[in-house]
């Protein structure tokens, strides 16, 4: 028996990511099918550089679902776990790309700064490991991110358990 509406389980996934990451499939989303999201234009008048609002009113938008049509819920749950799915992929591809191209500028910056005069070596290279670290934590995180999409995509959000859920007497979501 299903515990929580597909709905509610991707909501939950949702709430859980770090805002960047919230801000982050709200516009992929609104990207990729901007008449979905958009239906009452509600992310049209948020300025893009407010990252909590965007991510708050997606939320909201999700949650207005809750109040419609099993089949309407269906539909969108098929279109974002397909529009999710596909971007999550795309995180693969670049990763060895940025962390060597990152690196190598750190290395090269490095060597600069020993050339200069006046220049703290050792502050310097603190701030390259910080700079380093960074991108390593944006990649950790996108892993962590990954792992547990896929996670939802095989329990709460498997054609199974939306079909199971959908095809269900209750009429809850």
């Amino acid at each position: 028996m299903i515990q929580t509406s597909p709905l509610e389980a991707l909501i939950n996934w949702y709430i859980t990511l770090p805002l960047a990451r919230k801000y982050e499939f709200a516009q992929f989303i609104l990207n990729y099918a901007p008449n979905l999201v958009n239906e009452e234009n509600f992310l049209f008048n948020v300025p893009p550089q407010e990252y909590s609002h965007i991510s708050s009113k997606f939320q909201e938008w999700l949650e207005s679902y809750k109040d419609k049509e099993k089949i309407n819920v269906v539909g969108l749950i098929l279109c974002l776990r397909a529009i999710i799915s596909f971007q999550i992929r795309n995180w693969d591809n670049p990763f060895d790309e940025i962390l060597y191209t990152n690196v190598s500028i750190a290395s090269s910056a490095l060597q600069n700064l020993k050339k200069m005069k006046d220049v703290d070596e050792e502050e310097s290279k603190r701030f390259i490991d910080s700079m380093n670290f960074g991108i390593s934590s944006r990649i950790l995180e996108s892993t962590e991110i990954k792992k547990s999409w896929d996670d939802l995509c095989r329990k709460d959000l498997s054609d199974e358990l939306i079909s199971s859920w959908f095809h269900n007497s209750s009429h809850s979501i």
